[in-house]
């Protein structure tokens, strides 16, 4: 995540959701954007409390702050922790939502 606003932090919210089924919440964590900054929120491989592999999942972000001034990618990972270049998503591709379910 992306604080381009040169004085405001941004705070935000990451939520990690199972979707292969029932929605289930896997992951979930607050943090802090300082201005002019960028912070990396890496979910962990394996979520705890899963007996059934995470095939589909659903990831949200929520974002405070000046919004126009944060932007926001979001990455697949491989089994060894690399990024999946055709797993990203832009900030231009993300759906806006109200509130995180």
């Amino acid at each position: 995540m992306l604080n381009n606003d040169p004085t405001i932090p941004a705070p935000a919210v990451v939520r990690a959701f199972r979707i292969n089924g029932a929605k289930v919440l896997l992951f979930n964590t607050v943090f802090n954007v300082p201005p002019n900054s960028a912070t990396l929120v890496v979910p962990p491989l394996v979520f705890p409390n899963t007996t059934t592999p995470v095939r589909q999942w659903e990831i949200q972000i929520s974002v405070g702050g000046n919004q126009s001034d944060v932007l926001a990618s979001v990455w697949g990972l491989n089994i060894n922790g690399d990024i999946i270049a055709h797993h990203r998503f832009a900030h231009s591709e993300l759906t806006r939502i109200d509130e995180l379910t």
